[in-house]
């Protein structure tokens, strides 16, 4: 299942417009659940695309390149996500999401699940990049995960 949901998001992010207000990057970030020993670090894609002034769209999809731990059972997951974006203006910036995000992990007994997800962040623009720092909350099943993440996009 993990393969078919990367390889359709890599077909939906080729399709996406390549417009002056949308820009595309790559993400790296910690994700832990509630009650793991070890977080999994992802890897991943985003596509932003600004869309009214202060408000966008952000597209991502991340999956476990190390995988976290739950006491001696691995785990790995991969995300696809949709959210409603609102920034505030500036070469700096704030903003917030709020969206939804599907989980897929190959941890016994946790299903895979679509649920509610949001997060705030901040970024710059810096040597021809945009650069993010961001925190989302989302649900694994009845897991709550936190991921932290990095993003450079172009």
């Amino acid at each position: 299942m993990k393969k078919l949901l990367i390889a359709l998001s890599f077909a939906a992010f080729a399709a996406l417009p390549a417009q002056a207000d949308g820009n595309f990057g790559i993400k790296l970030g910690q994700l832990s659940g509630d009650g793991d020993t070890g977080a999994a670090t992802q890897v991943g894609l985003v596509y932003t695309w600004d869309f009214v002034g202060l408000f966008g769209a952000e597209f991502e999809l991340n999956t476990s390149a190390a995988k976290g731990e739950f006491g001696p059972i691995e785990y790995g997951v991969t995300q696809l996500g949709g959210y409603g974006v609102v920034m505030s203006p500036g070469p700096f910036y704030f903003k917030g999401k709020l969206g939804v995000t599907y989980s897929d992990t190959d941890l016994a007994g946790v299903d895979a699940s679509a649920d509610l997800a949001y997060g705030v962040g901040f970024g710059a623009e810096l040597v021809g990049f945009v650069w993010e720092l961001e925190w989302t909350r989302s649900k694994i099943d009845s897991i709550d995960v936190d991921f932290i993440s990095v993003s450079m996009k172009f």
